[in-house]
């Protein structure tokens, strides 16, 4: 599957369709509802910009990179006759394209994607699923070009994966965020802590998160939970979150409760 077009021209549509570029397949059409983001994506891949009923049929494979919201309207707007078609979900299932299309599949990287980071392709991890065996190897050998880890995975697994992704990507984001909102509001520069989150991530590069687990409540040390606590009294969201997390920190470390 060479010769590929794309609806969506976000972020996920921007790093796909340049890595599949940049492993030889021809970047056929762009197609979204922004047209200004469109029209950069298809100069970045020398790809054609279209409306969603001008899409060329014969193309080998269509990716739907757009919101998971979006993915349903979009479905129903996509004229049929396109043989081969994906979408880049992790929470939406197979089921949603209804068997309009002769085949149709998942292929889900588990990253986040953002225009202005640059990504090593090759080590996120892809999740496919399709409709049969056929297309789920044109998938996996397609995804194989991209990246060193591939797995087969149906729509029930995924969306746990996706449940994971979210706890381990943007509540983890949150939390530096709030540790950064603490320190600015005492002026104190939020750099100060980013070697620190740096080491905390590199940590689990061999190791399970569960054996990494430091800090006062892993230790029990009450006095010092009860003193940050106080300094969070003008925060009573912030304030419950942080006895919430202590408290969890303490039945799955030491099986006890604050």
């Amino acid at each position: 599957m060479n010769n590929i077009s794309f609806v969506g021209s976000g972020n996920v549509a921007y790093h796909l369709s340049k890595a599949l570029k940049s492993v030889g397949c021809n970047i056929h059409s762009i197609s979204s509802k922004n047209n200004s983001n469109a029209k950069r994506l298809a100069e970045t891949v020398d790809a054609e910009v279209c409306g969603l009923t001008e899409i060329d049929n014969t193309i080998d494979l269509l990716i739907v990179a757009v919101s998971d919201d979006a993915i349903i309207e979009v479905l129903t707007e996509i004229p049929e006759g396109i043989n081969n078609i994906v979408h880049t979900s992790g929470a939406i299932s197979l089921s949603v394209f209804n068997n309009k299309f002769k085949h149709f599949g998942v292929l889900y990287p588990i990253q986040s994607f953002n225009k202005d980071s640059k990504l090593d392709i090759s080590i996120i991890p892809f999740l496919v699923e399709a409709s049969d065996k056929e297309f789920e190897d044109k998938l996996k050998t397609m995804a194989l070009r991209l990246s060193r880890r591939v797995e087969i995975m149906d729509s029930e697994s995924r969306k746990y994966l996706h449940l994971a992704a979210v706890f381990a990507n943007n509540f983890v984001n949150l939390m530096a965020t709030e540790a950064y909102g603490i320190l600015e509001n005492k002026n104190i520069d939020g750099s100060l802590i980013r070697p620190l989150m740096l080491e905390t991530i590199l940590r689990l590069e061999n190791n399970h998160p569960k054996d990494m687990q430091t800090g006062p409540a892993k230790r029990k040390d009450l006095e010092v939970l009860k003193k940050q606590e106080e300094l969070l009294k003008s925060n009573a969201k912030l304030q419950s979150l942080y006895r919430q997390l202590s408290q969890q920190i303490m039945q799955k470390i030491n099986g006890s409760e604050l």
